[in-house]
């Protein structure tokens, strides 16, 4: 209910600036409201506890939740961009991303025009963002990362945590070195990559597809656009592709030292250069369709 009462706060004020910074001296409620333009930037920088980007209806920013004691929320700008920053205690930055020092942090909720420019730093701290359709850059350290919604830009970035997407971005590029990175829905241009973390696709259709890992197994579900590519490139990972059962497109596939199952097309595989692995040409004249790996199995499957 409080919440309630200090958004009403919020609209009311409108574009009335609010005091540049605060110092809390304890966990306590913080409460700021920022005009901004509709195409406007937000940058969030906050290393511990959570972070929740909340896109909305409104030519303003709205900052609510709590900060800990020995911590400072710094916010202010123009029309144009917005800055948002938790300066933490002393001694919490040197605590290291994702040891003990940054278990607790600030619990912020911040609310953006729809279509604004969203940049957002955190090491541990938990990151959603929602109805958001300007374009997004987001990094992590250890924090997850979860994004609802289809921005016109989305790059998202966590060395340990997980990328999870719902939604359709046109433009997305996606990085993680052992985290999960999954993606439900559609999309134009999408590039995920991962060291060890599996790669996870399923929903509509893709312009361009391209996803490439090192250890971690991919796993694909959906469509590709008559004229669009799917492209996985991977050292160890399986790989598993489910396509419409009625796929007509070039498919190239090979694995340098294991086998290749083929139930999508007629096509069989046959022994890899050298003696070595498997092989796969299918062609249909439509989407290009490209498997690369070295060690990993690969998988072609009709979707149910």
């Amino acid at each position: 209910m409080r919440a309630l009462v200090a958004l009403a706060v919020l609209a009311t004020l409108g574009a009335a600036r609010l005091p540049a910074q605060e110092r809390v001296a304890h966990a306590e409620r913080v409460e700021r409201g920022h005009a901004l333009d509709s195409a406007g930037s937000v940058r969030i920088y906050s290393l511990a506890g959570s972070v929740r980007v909340v896109g909305w209806r409104r030519d303003s920013v709205a900052i609510t939740g709590s900060v800990p004691g020995g911590e400072r929320l710094m916010s202010g700008g123009g029309r144009t961009g917005i800055k948002v920053v938790v300066e933490p205690a002393e001694g919490r930055a040197a605590a290291g991303a994702g040891g003990a020092g940054l278990a607790r942090g600030a619990e912020l909720v911040v609310r953006v025009p729809v279509g604004a420019r969203v940049w957002v730093k955190t090491a541990s701290a938990e990151l959603r963002v929602t109805g958001v359709r300007g374009g997004l850059d987001l990094n992590a350290v250890d924090g997850p990362i979860r994004v609802v919604g289809s921005p016109r830009e989305l790059s998202a970035e966590t060395m340990n945590g997980t990328v999870s997407v719902d939604g359709a971005p046109a433009w997305m590029r996606a990085k993680t070195a052992t985290g999960a990175i999954t993606l439900r829905g559609a999309g134009g241009d999408v590039r995920l990559s991962s060291v060890s973390g599996p790669v996870t696709v399923s929903g509509g259709r893709f312009e361009q597809l391209a996803i490439e890992t090192v250890t971690g197994a991919v796993r694909v579900g959906g469509s590709v656009a008559p004229s669009g590519a799917l492209t996985v490139d991977t050292h160890a990972g399986d790989v598993e592709l489910r396509l419409p059962r009625a796929f007509a497109g070039d498919i190239h596939a090979a694995s340098v030292t294991s086998g290749i199952e083929n139930r999508l097309t007629a096509a069989r595989p046959v022994v890899g250069r050298g003696a070595r692995g498997s092989e796969l040409h299918s062609a249909g004249g439509g989407p290009k369709v490209t498997v690369r790996s070295f060690k990993g199995r690969v998988a072609l499957l009709p979707a149910p």
